[in-house]
């Protein structure tokens, strides 16, 4: 299983609207359990931006973007999960600049992390870590 995020270019200007482009990859041999990313609701996966104004880096998710809920694991709000197989490719966007506020000048970088017990990823726990992206 793998993440990958991608923006539409490498540099981008304080409080500009930005669109995160992101990719879920199983490139195991057996089909994969993973929480749907683009659903208002998920917390997960998490992502995590590190720069000048976060310099301890600053973690959000769907969730705690788009709500006033920002519990990191919230038992009482189901993941909506998809099934990939192998092979398969779920992408998508997100606004990263709805999501979190970047008003401070500098270099920037995110990654998105993805960690589910056995019990939700359809019986193997799941940790995967995109690359690092640097903007």
């Amino acid at each position: 299983m793998k993440i990958e995020l991608h923006l539409p270019r490498s540099r981008v200007v304080v409080d500009e609207s930005i669109e995160l482009h992101v990719r879920l990859i199983n490139d195991g041999p057996t089909p994969v359990r993973v929480p749907d990313p683009f659903v208002n609701d998920a917390w997960q996966p998490a992502y995590v931006l590190t720069g000048p104004a976060f310099p301890t880096g600053k973690r959000f998710t769907a969730r705690s973007s788009t709500s006033r809920d920002a519990r990191a694991r919230p038992d009482d709000v189901p993941l909506q999960m998809i099934d990939l197989s192998p092979g398969a490719v779920h992408e998508g966007e997100i606004p990263l600049s709805q999501w979190i506020s970047i008003d401070t000048p500098g270099a920037y970088t995110l990654v998105a992390e993805l960690e589910l017990p056995a019990e939700l990823a359809g019986g193997t726990a799941l940790a995967v870590r995109s690359a690092p992206l640097p903007f």
